[in-house]
């Protein structure tokens, strides 16, 4: 993770506290200090009645083909339309005084809408009767715009939030007709920013490469055992950062055994 920003308009230090959920808030409380006030703020989610479902209108456009015997094509384009979004809302005029501090309400609202767009190439090659292979490829882009009448709106999602661009190739061998032998190439674009807890907050998640693998062996044909190992060749990385947690983990690298039983 790289390019955490925790600059204005509210000044460090700040404290976090995860607290018991009762009537009306959540669970996730913030404390804000050196505000210019003489009192200490802290901002908690509070449920809003009028609060309804995001609603979604979807396109989808696709085609399949098979250029030879041992070859397919698809390819599908996509455009969403989603409308009442959820977004947190700042109410200032809301603010409750209590003894020597302030609880300041960040309401659940829909208040946003976004288009997103963008288009999906899969083949399958059939290379030999013993290897196949599988490359596809994804495109998305997100446009975001706050619906008018809200005051001080904290959106969830934001344009920089989701990769551009995933590639993936996958290989499969029958080594023979009990045991076979997977291995998974894939590149995610970078995640230019992610808001967390505010629009002030926000941090970025680097381009990654990864390359996984398994060792599948069936003795019988309701019995599989398999070994896997993920993240062999790269380093330890960071793949997304939730909103209200700002300590993700690592991706390591790892291996782990399965044994599958049918009946």
């Amino acid at each position: 993770m790289r390019n955490i920003d925790y600059g204005q308009p509210y000044p460090a230090p700040y404290a976090h506290l995860l607290g018991l959920i009762t009537a009306g808030y959540s669970t996730w409380w913030q404390r804000r200090l050196n505000r210019p006030s003489i009192y200490p703020s802290w901002f908690f989610f509070q449920g809003n009645s009028e609060f309804v479902s995001e609603k979604l209108t979807a396109y989808e456009l696709g085609y399949r083909t098979w250029p030879a015997e041992q070859l397919s094509l698809d390819v599908a384009m996509f455009y969403n339309n989603y409308d009442d979004l959820h977004a947190l809302e700042r109410r200032n005029d809301l603010i409750i005084q209590g003894d020597g501090y302030l609880l300041v309400p960040d309401l659940f609202v829909n208040a946003v809408q976004s288009q997103t767009y963008g288009f999906e190439v899969a083949t399958n090659w059939q290379a030999m009767d013993w290897w196949r292979l599988q490359l596809a490829y994804s495109y998305l882009r997100m446009k975001f715009q706050n619906k008018p009448g809200y005051s001080e709106l904290i959106p969830v999602f934001q344009e920089g939030s989701q990769p551009h661009h995933q590639i993936s190739l996958r290989s499969s061998f029958d080594i023979r007709h009990d045991l076979e032998f997977d291995l998974w190439l894939y590149y995610v674009d970078e995640i230019p920013e992610l808001i967390i807890g505010t629009l002030a907050h926000t941090a970025s998640v680097d381009a990654y490469f990864s390359v996984n693998a398994r060792l599948g062996w069936r003795p019988r044909k309701d019995l599989e055992l398999s070994l896997t190992g993920t993240n062999l060749l790269g380093p330890s990385h960071i793949e997304f950062v939730q909103e209200t947690y700002s300590f993700p983990e690592q991706v390591e690298r790892g291996i782990y055994g399965q044994i599958k039983w049918s009946f």
